[in-house]
């Protein structure tokens, strides 16, 4: 529902600016890239496509690229961008096994309530030797100090600063820079959905609403 809602205005929502500046776009590309010449080339799935950010490098560099989505206002979008996209439920792949070279999830596990069950669908339509590339889910704080020392939880932090630093120019301060850039936060023009908002991002948001 909340995607549903968002879907027009969810590439300039500031929260997911971030993914598609020139160095993410630049990274997500190379690894699709890199993964098409290791597993074929042939088979791509992108699980949770929304309006086809990591879709659009899987039709560059795979003989066939499906997304799949259970928002159809999302596949509007990324159909009208010539995607080839189905409606479906992650939990419940519209596919024969052994299918697919490599599945995408970007973005999507912190969705699922039970990753078991995602896993298992993706595991499914796989083929054996296949890849999972799986990102911008960084669902739990670090428990040891090792782990608060890793990279990845640095950079996340980082990110995080960068994200927030955004939300406040843009939303507090009506910075007229952000404005030319048309960022945008649909929970604070539209208070109302920011309920739905919560439980969508469900693993994302669980440590603030305990």
């Amino acid at each position: 529902t909340y995607h549903g809602i968002a879907a027009d205005t969810y590439e300039q929502d500031v929260e997911v600016s971030v993914c598609h500046n020139k160095f993410n776009q630049e990274r997500i590309e190379g690894i699709i890239r890199d993964l098409s010449q290791k597993s074929g080339g042939q088979w791509f799935l992108d699980i949770g496509c929304g309006t086809g950010n990591v879709l659009k490098f899987g039709k560059r560099y795979f003989q066939h690229a499906v997304g799949i989505d259970v928002s159809f206002n999302m596949l509007k979008l990324a159909n009208e961008r010539a995607m080839e996209v189905v409606q479906a439920d992650a939990l419940f792949l519209p596919f024969a096994s052994n299918t697919f070279n490599v599945v995408s999830a970007f973005s999507v596990l912190h969705h699922i309530y039970d990753y078991s069950l995602i896993l298992k669908q993706i595991g499914r339509v796989l083929e054996k030797g296949g890849f999972l590339y799986s990102d911008w889910d960084p669902n739990m704080r670090p428990l040891t100090q090792i782990e608060k020392n890793r990279l990845s939880w640095k950079m996340y932090l980082l990110l995080s600063f960068h994200i927030r630093c955004l939300r406040f120019l843009a939303i507090r301060v009506r910075n007229p820079v952000m404005k030319h850039n048309n960022y945008v936060n649909l929970r604070e023009t539209m208070p109302e959905i920011k309920e739905i908002y919560r439980l969508a991002e469900w693993h994302n948001l669980k440590p603030a609403v305990e």
